[in-house]
């Protein structure tokens, strides 16, 4: 409880100050996300934003330099939903599929590899997808059938 505590009262507010400060919001950072050393945003507008540590590529932008202002994740629009695992990431987008990048050692991006991806890779085998979660190594991922 005392670490969660920790978070809310000191970490979160300075991982929303580093957002509104280093980019002009043109529209509102709807949910955010932290990994190991980085952070995640989701705009309003669909839009991915992250920062902080890269050596793994979790930042999503194509590279492995480490950034300390945001920069958009490639090739993501309208992106509903954002998860941050211990050194990967995961985007759900509107149309039900899922999305993921950053370290890839024990194949948890979905793709059918182990090798790290440094920009979004679609996870192979999924649709309609309704909620996205992630462990330290591991993601998960949950769907929902409506019947009526």
């Amino acid at each position: 409880m005392k670490k969660n505590m920790f978070i809310v009262t000191f970490i979160l507010p300075i991982i929303l100050s580093t957002l509104v400060q280093a980019t002009p919001i043109e529209n509102e950072a709807v949910q955010i996300a932290a990994g190991y050393y980085y952070s995640l945003a989701l705009k309003e507008d669909g839009s991915f934003w992250a920062w902080g540590d890269n050596y793994y590529g979790q930042l999503g932008d194509g590279t492995n330099t480490n950034k300390s202002s945001p920069v958009k994740v490639l090739g993501l629009s309208l992106v509903t939903m954002i998860y941050a695992g211990y050194y990967h990431n995961q985007a759900l987008k509107e149309d039900g599929s899922v999305w993921a990048w950053g370290r890839n050692d024990y194949g948890q991006l979905g793709d059918g590899t182990t090798t790290n991806k440094s920009s979004p890779v679609k996870v192979s085998g999924l649709s309609q997808v309704t909620m996205i979660a992630a462990g330290s190594m591991s993601q998960q991922l949950f769907t929902a059938k409506v019947i009526g």
